[in-house]
């Protein structure tokens, strides 16, 4: 790669509302969980939302990291990024904000 490109997660790594965002520490205040229908032939894909109120009283609706422990009200969390695509030959990857628990 050369000097004048930047890879998907250097670019989200800069910008500025991103940057501001990963790393930082909150507490859940509200959360839902969606079913989303990918197909006939599987079953829904259970994704959860959480709404995050950090430190500084702002607040961001953010999806929840997959992980062994459950979300609820006051469930500690930091913001990350997260690869949101498989990997393809020849594609971008996409990233994103996410919330995981600490």
């Amino acid at each position: 790669m050369s000097k004048h490109q930047i890879s998907p997660p250097q670019y989200y790594r800069n910008s500025k509302t991103w940057k501001n965002l990963i790393g930082k520490q909150g507490k859940v205040i509200g959360f839902t969980t969606q079913y989303v229908q990918q197909s006939h032939a599987v079953a829904p894909k259970a994704l959860q939302l959480a709404i995050v109120e950090f430190v500084d009283h702002t607040t961001r609706l953010l999806p929840v990291a997959l992980t062994d422990q459950q979300i609820s009200m006051r469930t500690k969390v930091i913001c990350v990024l997260r690869k949101l695509s498989k990997d393809e030959e020849n594609t971008v990857i996409e990233y994103g904000l996410t919330c995981r628990t600490i």
